[in-house]
């Protein structure tokens, strides 16, 4: 239904009038027309309401942790991926990935290629994952910080120059003492370990 040059609908003569349910008062065509652009208006008023406080800018998004980001994007994925892959995703996430960057406390800003290529060694040489186990978290991690390239979050994508199969760094002094204190721990006795721990902790 449109308006013609004399702003009536085109097939209508008016006087013609609709009621509003629940109400005595009478509307013309042309004020239903523009009652409905008011109810749409309404409807995106309360949508942009719901997502006040969304971080969605390159500096707020940037700001989230990269446990908090991945959560997000397991989230925001659910509808693009199918059952089985999210399932995958979501248990890879959720038992290694994010735990690992928890303890790290790194921005999704601040993350570097360096960084990921300490979580591949350390999921290596500590945790003796397999290759497969490697590239699918690398593909996940890929998936995953591609999002937020495209999203204009990230400049550039991290991940994608990390070969998680192979060292392409120095071993950080801090990740080798960090290592080596894990490995202490089922070698040495409690109160040793626990003297180890204060120092090298501290030190960091």
């Amino acid at each position: 239904m449109r308006l013609n040059d004399n702003n009536s609908f085109i097939g209508i003569n008016p006087p013609y009038q609709l009621s509003v349910i629940h109400s005595s008062k009478l509307i013309y065509p042309r004020e239903l027309y523009q009652l409905g652009e008011e109810i749409y208006c309404e409807a995106l008023r309360h949508i942009v309401e719901a997502w006040e406080g969304r971080p969605d800018s390159l500096q707020q998004v940037g700001d989230l942790s990269v446990p908090e980001y991945l959560t997000r994007w397991l989230r925001e994925s659910v509808m693009n991926l199918s059952p089985d892959t999210y399932g995958r995703y979501a248990y890879d996430m959720g038992r290694v990935i994010i735990p690992y960057f928890e303890r790290k406390r790194l921005s999704l800003k601040a993350l570097t290629p360096r960084d990921l290529e300490t979580f591949f060694r350390y999921e290596r040489q500590q945790e003796e994952a397999t290759v497969q186990q490697l590239l699918d978290w690398h593909r996940e991690l890929t998936d995953a910080l591609q999002y937020a390239v495209d999203s204009n979050w990230l400049k550039a994508n991290p991940v994608k120059t990390v070969d998680p199969c192979l060292d392409n760094s120095p071993v950080l002094f801090n990740d080798f003492l960090m290592d080596w204190l894990k490995m202490m721990k089922s070698r040495v006795a409690i109160t040793t370990y626990a003297n180890y721990e204060i120092v090298i902790t501290r030190r960091r």
